[in-house]
């Protein structure tokens, strides 16, 4: 009964035999209503036993012939060794090459290769500029024969603005403080004498009068003339400083405006600076500078410590604590920059004498990275 089923070999180009359905097995009358009766009464498959058919059919149903076997011949491969392998990678040199770079880079560091210094331009000057500039000059000094008091302050205080020290606007300037009988005439011509750098006799004189005067905006408006000229003057070499007219008197005025007035008022630290750009012992400006380092005002501790460390040549250690605070605390970058170049000044035997050098180097060392501005770096490079 057990027989083995033997399947009929499939020659190339035959097809698989079609599933023999019921129906084809069956004579089929002629008459349409009696094969009708008979496809009724035919038995049908279930819906469980209808095959699926799934798409895309399977190459094995639509190819007409039986596919050829692909047959690979063997062969013997050459695998390089690791060396050889080395050897050959074309990215490997530049692997190396860009390693030795960055390994000589690394040896070769300096700061100031990552220091982007701030090179402002300097502003051109055409020459219809500076012709523009002469005929303004002309025109302020014609200005001052007016017959008009307002043209003539116009062109006193304009003249003074401007800043140009030529002979022609000193002369005019100072014919006019000789020869007008106004005050503010007189005052106004003083006061650009003083900005362009002339400290005479007649024009301190004027100056110590409004310095005197009750009114705080006439006070102010001098000593800020007064700084500017003064401060010109303290920053020339000694042999090349010309005399003050009135030099003593002027001390003592100053002086006396430092005392009167409350040490933290505008005024008295105006004429503290004052004070301290024209007589460098003076104890009066000293003690005003040391005062206004107990502030907060990060501007006047500035000014405070440019004066007393450049021109009174004080180096202790309350002097050298104040500017590594400013260096450390201050919101202006400006003051940061003028504390590290103040500690150059200063000097390293003055910090090794007060025993400040670990105290120095490790704020310098901390600010070098953590000051936000790259520009500043250099400045804090120099200390080391």
């Amino acid at each position: 009964m057990g027989g083995s089923k033997v399947l009929p070999e499939v020659t190339c180009g035959a097809r698989m035999p079609r599933k023999l359905l019921w129906s084809s097995m069956l004579e089929k009358p002629e008459n349409k209503e009696a094969r009708r009766d008979i496809d009724l009464r035919m038995p049908r498959d279930s819906f469980h036993q209808n095959p699926r058919i799934t798409y895309p059919r399977l190459p094995s149903e639509w190819r007409t012939c039986a596919p050829q076997p692909h047959f690979i011949q063997p062969r013997i491969v050459e695998q390089p060794d690791p060396a050889r392998l080395e050897k050959q990678c074309i990215y490997r040199k530049k692997l190396e090459k860009a390693k030795a770079k960055a390994t000589k880079k690394k040896s070769d560091f300096s700061l100031l290769k990552f220091v982007k210094l701030a090179k402002i331009k300097p502003k051109e000057i055409y020459m219809w500029e500076e012709q523009l500039k002469l005929e303004r000059l002309k025109v302020l000094i014609k200005y001052l024969a007016s017959p008009v008091e307002l043209e003539q302050l116009y062109a006193a205080q304009a003249l003074g603005q401007l800043g140009i020290a030529e002979e022609s606007v000193l002369s005019a300037l100072h014919n006019t403080l000789q020869e007008c009988n106004s005050m503010a005439l007189q005052y106004e011509a003083a006061r650009s004498l003083a900005l362009l750098g002339c400290l005479e006799t007649s024009v301190v004189k004027v100056l110590l009068r409004h310095l005197k005067a009750v009114s705080l905006n006439r006070r102010e408006d001098t000593l800020a003339a007064l700084k500017i000229s003064l401060q010109a003057w303290s920053r020339m070499a000694p042999f090349e400083r010309f005399p003050i007219a009135g030099q003593s008197c002027l001390i003592r005025n100053l002086e006396r405006l430092v005392k009167l007035q409350d040490p933290l008022d505008e005024i008295s630290f105006d004429a503290a600076l004052c004070l301290g750009y024209l007589d460098e012992t003076s104890p009066v400006a000293q003690e005003a500078m040391l005062m206004c380092l107990t502030q907060k005002d990060w501007k006047k501790k500035n000014q405070a410590l440019v004066i007393l460390i450049k021109h009174m040549a004080i180096l202790d250690a309350v002097i050298i604590q104040s500017v590594l605070h400013q260096l450390q605390h201050s919101p202006v970058c400006k003051h940061r920059v003028d504390s590290a170049k103040l500690l150059t000044t200063i000097g390293i035997e003055p910090i090794q004498q007060e025993g400040m050098e670990e105290k120095v180097f490790d704020v310098l060392l901390w600010k070098l990275s953590e000051e936000p501005f790259l520009v500043r770096l250099k400045h804090l490079q120099s200390q080391f």
